[in-house]
């Protein structure tokens, strides 16, 4: 394996005086080597149509830059977006950087700008914790009267997922606003929701609360809002579009950007959807134990299950009590509690009253939600081996 340091590891030492950023999550800046543009063009063509080019994401893109800037109210929030917006070259991503770099990288015209599926091959943290709620609501459909006012859009677009209305956010008009109007009583809006919620939530939770809105298991999916912006590496585009041979709707590339005022966002139905979520999780984890306890003690006779000095049913109900609680293990106490209970099943093998395969098939189900769970299936193999139980 090359052991090489990637460019980002290059870079840790210019970055290693950058100040932390755990206390304030926010964003990330990041700007594309060699000026490739990072936004839209409108073009008009001859026959009175305006085409739109899309930027294209390629795989070889690379960076020049990303700083991680930490956000503290949604008037800061609106301060870094419009700074950001008036470089072409520049966007936003909502994950941190990898912890390694220190909260900045640049000079690295050589270095992927988008993690890859191998190791080393981003820099962009997927476990990132944020308060920057980001909505994408280009599919939100309100009267035609509310179609120019921001904070009606905004508020819109909170209610309709369980969120207060009111709060401080910042208004992005997307690039194609005001440029093709709707016809009929109902209109599209163009635009996005920026704001700062009041504490931080994993961007996979996120992403999944989302998702889960946009294919109607919250209920109706009323808003179709882009679950992809809390991706790991996903660009959110903040600079303003080009536009060859017809003007501007906004004259200005600041008047994009509405800062309204309000209080912070309370995100009590992302708890609520992620508490739901870890429930049922729980709750499949625990019936998957059960039925590998159920399998495990009918194929076992009971006159085996009843020898010794525990009875059948009461040791049945000891090893489930003993898997339920290791699943429920803490990360800080893990491998101790692996040693005690692979320890624990191993020794009723020893007796005869379980099967290795069956110690193996528990002891899985235990681990499976684990980070790591091949390490501490590990575990219990060293500790059969050292027993001398074999298949």
């Amino acid at each position: 394996m090359d052991q090489r340091p990637t460019p980002y590891q290059e870079n840790v030492k210019k970055s290693s005086t950058s100040p932390s950023t755990s206390g304030h999550p926010g964003l990330t800046f990041v700007r594309r080597a060699h000026g490739v543009r990072a936004g839209k063009t409108f073009r008009l063509l001859s026959d009175g149509r305006v085409e739109k080019s899309d930027l294209v994401r390629l795989p070889e893109e690379r960076l020049a830059l990303a700083i991680h800037a930490p956000v503290m109210d949604v008037e800061h929030l609106a301060a870094i977006l419009r700074r950001a917006a008036t470089f072409p070259d520049g966007h936003v991503v909502l994950a941190a950087l990898l912890p390694v770099f220190g909260g900045r990288v640049e000079d690295a015209p050589h270095a992927p700008l988008y993690r890859r599926k191998a190791e080393n091959g981003g820099p962009f943290d997927p476990s990132t914790s944020t308060r920057i709620l980001c909505l994408d609501v280009d599919g939100l459909r309100v009267p035609r009267a509310l179609a120019d006012k921001p904070r009606a859009l905004a508020d819109s677009a909170l209610e309709l997922l369980g969120l207060a209305s009111g709060a401080g956010v910042v208004w992005q008009w997307s690039s194609s606003a005001r440029l093709s109007p709707d016809e009929g009583d109902l209109v599209q809006a163009r635009g996005r929701v920026w704001a700062v919620m009041s504490e931080a939530l994993g961007c996979e939770d996120l992403r999944l609360w989302l998702h889960a809105h946009k294919t109607g298991r919250l209920g109706a999916a009323r808003l179709w809002a882009d679950p992809a912006v809390y991706s790991c590496s996903q660009p959110v585009y903040t600079a303003a579009p080009r536009f060859e041979g017809l003007q501007d709707p906004f004259p200005s590339p600041q008047e994009r950007w509405v800062l309204l005022e309000g209080p912070l966002v309370d995100p009590l139905p992302v708890r609520a959807y992620i508490e739901a979520r870890q429930e049922a999780q729980d709750e499949a984890r625990c019936r998957g134990l059960l039925a590998s306890l159920e399998a495990a003690t009918r194929t076992t006779s009971s006159r085996t299950w009843s020898e010794g000095s525990e009875p059948g049913g009461r040791l049945a109900d000891k090893i489930r009590a003993r898997l339920e609680e290791h699943a429920s293990t803490p990360p800080g106490g893990r491998n101790p509690a692996s040693l005690a209970l692979a320890g624990w099943l191993v020794g009723l093998a020893e007796k005869g009253w379980l099967t290795l395969p069956q110690v193996e098939a528990l002891f899985a189900d235990a681990v499976r939600g684990f980070q790591d769970p091949a390490h501490h299936l590990k575990i219990l193999a060293r500790i059969a081996r050292k027993a001398g139980v074999r298949s």
